[in-house]
């Protein structure tokens, strides 16, 4: 996926979405959330 391909409007992606964006694995996203990396939650829901 390239930059591109997201939509202005678009500012969030799902975790799964952010890792294939950035070409990372889950669980790397994961471990950078760990790290530091902001996500927001609503509930259940969480976005980078």
């Amino acid at each position: 996926m390239q930059s591109n391909d997201l939509e202005e409007n678009e500012q969030w992606m799902d975790l799964k979405t952010a890792a294939k964006y950035l070409n990372v694995s889950y669980k790397s996203l994961r471990s950078f959330r760990a790290m530091g990396l902001e996500v927001a939650e609503i509930g259940r829901i969480k976005r980078v």
